[in-house]
């Protein structure tokens, strides 16, 4: 059966990563992932090498353009949200003559902390990435007690840190992290445009008809469950089109549904999306994930997550234009690695970026 966005997605996660480098890149080491937007917009997350419980992860960001800062905020998962929370976090490491210490930042999650390191300690550690080695994470409560510390390899920086420079187009420039060069940090283009998106709105209009049985028989595969298949949504797209979201898969917690259009009366067809060429391997339209769609809005919303905790999945929305759903934001990773929705990795951003980030 098709229904199985999680695992596709996986598939084409392992295509992609030697991917050339250009904008919606998608990369990938053992420990390490890297995520590129249409905007240049470039995050890494350096893993936890064990896989512990509780979890810590770096997360390294850096806008496109000239001049943009470097980010990095240090990462904890609690385990236990009793746990904490820290007084601090702290990264050791080979080159370093003191522990880093992040500036703890109180947007959190019910079991996740993050502290920002600061501009000085931001150099130090991106200039220990290029020395390899291995690095230590740990949370320091008030009292002075610590958690355990959870390795960082840092090993796996360099490629894609390289990979950063080449996306944001500032190798051989004074603005690089790694390729460095003699040309002025200016020389880096400023970032493409947001794209807009207009929204039309769907008419007031009364319910279109139930589908048939036969319609329903069409939409989905031939191997789900019967009682599966259902209408969870419907409405208009114009006055003469509409659309309906029929459930051909249904689990525990996670939902397929196939997107069809037409008349009102006769034969249905798969809905029309656009979704940019670098992510069609990734999002496939034919069945999203829980899918949700607002009718005042005409905006579809979709997520899957790969297990209960949440910490791993792709997420993403679509809007209405007249002509077709087109995509307006998408998140995702691949690893299951105790690393909090917000900081999936976005692949592509346009006006009204659900994260505004």
């Amino acid at each position: 059966m098709t229904n199985r966005p999680f695992v596709a997605m996986l598939g084409a996660m392992a295509l992609l990563a030697p991917s050339p480098v250009h904008a919606q890149t998608l990369q990938a080491t053992e420990n390490w992932r890297l995520g590129c937007d249409n905007l240049r917009h470039c995050t890494i997350l350096a893993l936890a090498v064990d896989d512990p419980i509780p979890g810590a992860y770096v997360w390294i960001s850096r806008p496109g353009g000239p001049r943009a800062p470097v980010e990095i905020e240090l990462v904890m998962s609690f385990g236990d949200a009793a746990a904490g929370p820290f007084e601090r976090i702290e990264i050791v490491g080979p080159g370093f003559e003191d522990a880093l210490q992040g500036e703890p930042l109180w947007r959190r999650a019910e079991h996740y902390q993050r502290a920002a390191l600061a501009e000085r300690d931001v150099q130090t550690l991106l200039a220990a990435l290029t020395r390899g080695g291995t690095a230590g994470i740990r949370g320091v409560f008030e009292d002075g007690r610590t958690t355990e510390t959870i390795a960082i390899s840092l090993d796996e920086g360099r490629p894609l840190l390289e990979s950063f420079d080449r996306v944001q187009h500032r190798e051989g420039t004074e603005d690089a992290i790694i390729l460095t060069g003699e040309t002025p940090a200016d020389a880096v283009p400023p970032p493409p445009d947001l794209p807009r998106i207009d929204t039309v709105p769907a008419p007031a209009m009364a319910p279109p008809p139930a589908l048939q049985d036969a319609d329903l028989a069409e939409v989905c595969d031939e191997d789900v469950y019967e009682e599966d298949i259902a209408v969870d949504q419907s409405g208009w797209l114009t006055s003469d089109l509409a659309w309906w979201s029929v459930r051909c898969y249904m689990g525990a917690s996670h939902a397929g549904n196939t997107l069809v259009v037409g008349p009102g009366s006769g034969p249905v067809r798969p809905a029309p999306f656009t979704v940019p060429e670098a992510l069609a391997g990734l999002i496939h339209t034919g069945s999203l994930p829980n899918m949700d769609i607002s009718t005042d809005s005409m905006s579809l919303h979709f997520a899957h997550t790969g297990r209960g905790a949440g910490d791993c999945g792709h997420a993403g929305s679509f809007t209405w234009d007249g002509e077709s759903f087109r995509l307006d934001f998408y998140t995702m990773l691949d690893a299951c690695r105790a690393v909090g929705v917000d900081d999936w990795l976005v692949l592509w951003r346009s006006q009204g970026d659900p994260l505004d980030r």
